[in-house]
């Protein structure tokens, strides 16, 4: 597994799983959390230092049906995004991201370091409404999570929508922590 020399840490491809307090470092991709687990959660996982090629996330998940809930986590220094949930031509359904902390993502890639820590949206264009593509995050709830890049680091926190934007978001008590200069 993974885009090149080191291993995926975790693939969840089954419903209604529960991943908790979990220490996942070191893998190619840190968790690769897909469709076919709906109903399941992600929980009080230390993941960090993943990553062969900007391709590799700390987590990388997609959702059509059910739910997924990402929380209490901590993810940093991967060499791709921190939760990257996205598509091209997929789901991102149902998202329920809280208390998660994700800082420095991109930071193991030297020639283009620092992408968003949270990510949560479609690659194709945006969608008029909100039932028009099925590219377009639905229900996506983003609660009580901290995002951290150093001065100069470029990147963004956190990324609702992407393209193709998002139907019935929730974004509530984050607090992000950026580049200040200008």
């Amino acid at each position: 597994g993974g885009q090149g020399s080191r291993p995926q840490g975790l693939q969840i491809v089954g419903p209604a799983n529960k991943i908790v307090n979990l220490v996942i470092h070191d893998t190619g991709q840190g968790i690769g959390f897909w469709e076919g687990a709906p109903d399941s959660e992600i929980s009080g996982c230390l993941i960090y230092y993943n990553g062969n090629s900007q391709l590799d996330h700390g987590i990388y998940t997609q959702n059509v049906t059910g739910s997924k809930s990402l929380r209490d986590n901590i993810v940093f220094r991967n060499y791709g995004f921190g939760i990257h949930a996205y598509t091209t031509n997929s789901h991102v359904n149902n998202f329920h991201i809280e208390g998660n902390v994700s800082f420095d993502n991109g930071k193991l890639n030297a020639s283009n370091p620092y992408k968003s820590n949270f990510l949560l949206g479609s690659g194709k264009g945006a969608a008029s409404s909100c039932n028009s593509s099925p590219q377009v995050a639905q229900n996506p709830a983003f609660i009580d999570n901290l995002s951290y890049h150093p001065r100069g680091a470029g990147g963004r926190e956190i990324d609702l929508g992407y393209s193709a934007g998002s139907c019935n978001p929730t974004a509530t008590g984050n607090y992000l922590v950026g580049d200040t200069t200008l």
